[in-house]
């Protein structure tokens, strides 16, 4: 299956960019952060469709995905 990731600039340290990704099916929003190498601790929220999905939750072909990190500042 592929997603469409969409993600914050904080990302890029880890050298994970926007685009399309290709996953095996039945793949989580955990199988994804592990193929992008972002770790799970630094990401805030991963959206779709304007929900709020969790580590278990099973992606779906053609799925559209904002990764976006904790709030920081101060």
């Amino acid at each position: 299956m592929t997603v469409t990731v969409q993600l914050n600039d904080y990302f890029s340290r880890y050298g994970a960019q926007s685009g399309k990704v290709s996953l095996p099916d039945g793949a989580t929003v955990a199988d994804l952060l592990s193929y992008l190498k972002v770790p799970p601790s630094e990401v805030g929220f991963v959206i779709k469709t304007g929900q709020v999905l969790k580590e278990t939750d099973k992606l779906d072909d053609g799925d559209n995905l904002l990764i976006l990190p904790f709030a920081m500042g101060g």
